[in-house]
């Protein structure tokens, strides 16, 4: 029942509202796709309410040796700093319910890219996680990417070594990391590249990776 002091937030799936406001009630429905959250909010003035999705990140985390405990501990870690930073992460599994034709080329920027904006969203947090065991601790390395879905290239990344750490440990420097990786990602200065050619067809390379054929923009 709303209003509420606070915003409520809304898991993926259809949900009956009542708004109860001077004595007056409204029901309504709201759907929020599969995968997303979404905020909603209330004026208590006018009774108007607001819902949005709130951004959406695709998340696409990568372990090795990481036992299935700390990596329990460390995903729930980096979901709750995303969504601290209002980024709503979207699976994997999810995404490619959408596109399941790019399942064998996750390896790379570009598809990673195609796959979040297969989904409607503007970036992907690529985390790359490896545990080596050394006694009652162990070494970390830490490397994480933020991929702009427009441009399918990378836009912000980080890496970082956590020698001799627990889990808590390093679950605290990808709490640190990730907001300043995100705010970095999203906030990367845009342009518009055009390339002609007096002999139409000649590929175009940009950083290394084939981006079409001239012209291109």
């Amino acid at each position: 029942v709303l209003p509420l002091p606070l915003p409520l937030l809304l898991p993926s799936g259809k949900h009956s509202v009542v708004l109860e406001l001077k004595k007056k009630q409204t029901r309504g429905k709201v759907s929020v796709p599969k995968g997303r959250v979404a905020e909603m909010r209330v004026n208590r003035e006018t009774g108007a309410v607001l819902v949005k999705l709130l951004p959406g990140v695709l998340f696409l985390p990568e372990w090795s040796g990481v036992p299935d405990a700390e990596r329990a501990q460390l995903l729930r870690s980096i979901e709750q700093t995303m969504r601290i930073e209002n980024a709503a992460p979207l699976s994997k599994e999810v995404a490619l319910e959408q596109a399941p034709e790019l399942a064998s080329c996750l390896a790379t920027a570009e598809c990673q890219g195609k796959l979040a904006a297969g989904s409607s969203l503007d970036l992907a947090l690529v985390v790359r996680i490896s545990m080596q065991a050394a006694g009652a601790s162990a070494n970390w390395q830490l490397s994480l990417s933020i991929i702009d879905a427009e441009v399918t290239d990378v836009a912000a990344t980080v890496q970082r070594s956590c020698d001799g750490c627990d889990v808590a440990k390093v679950a605290a420097e990808l709490s640190t990391a990730l907001p300043a990786l995100l705010a970095q990602g999203s906030g990367r200065p845009r342009g518009t590249l055009e390339v002609k050619s007096p002999t139409p067809g000649v590929e175009v390379f940009l950083d290394g990776q084939k981006r079409g054929l001239a012209p291109y923009k």
